[in-house]
């Protein structure tokens, strides 16, 4: 008997890994690929329609190019930086790429909502598209919104932890 989609999430990673064989280059054009890292904003966005293996699907996605780039960076450091890059690199990704912009989705989606249950308008609309509004609005917040999140995050760990690591430069 298979598991549950949610049972088998680590599988998804697993699987992804599988696929690029360990391959330097796969890691490297998948840590390159930033748009990937923000796959969870996507899922977050439609969390209420999608299937759930895609919303999981999408979290794995995201997870895997956050740790694709974190891994690029630690063996792009010299030897002797390479923990320091390994922890300011995940200090930044957790909360920039995943936390943060997952929350602001949220918002967005949820004052969409809100916004189409009191339109009279929008009563008219058929109930799919009142379902995919919010959703196609809160993919379009991800476009100003990653840049601003990830230089507000640069900006703080630069000159606090980026410094304290010895990573003035980085």
């Amino acid at each position: 008997m298979s598991k549950p989609p949610e049972e088998n999430a680590g599988g998804y990673l697993r699987g992804l890994a599988a696929a690029l064989g360990g391959s330097r280059a796969g890691i490297r054009a998948i840590g390159e690929a930033r748009p990937l890292a923000f796959a969870s904003e996507v899922a977050v966005a439609g969390q209420r329609v999608w299937p759930r293996p895609l919303y999981l699907g999408l979290w794995g996605l995201s997870v895997a190019a956050v740790g694709a780039d974190i891994t690029n960076k630690v063996c792009d450091a010299p030897p002797e930086k390479r923990r320091n890059v390994g922890i300011y690199e995940l200090a930044f990704h957790v909360p920039a790429s995943l936390v943060v912009p997952a929350g602001i989705i949220h918002v967005v989606v949820r004052a969409s909502e809100r916004s189409l249950a009191q339109n009279a308008y929008a009563a008219r609309l058929p109930p799919r598209l009142k379902s995919m509004l919010p959703i196609a609005v809160a993919i379009a917040a991800i476009v100003p919104v990653v840049p601003a999140v990830d230089g507000a995050f640069e900006a703080m760990l630069r000159p606090t932890l980026g410094k304290a690591l010895g990573l003035e430069s980085h």
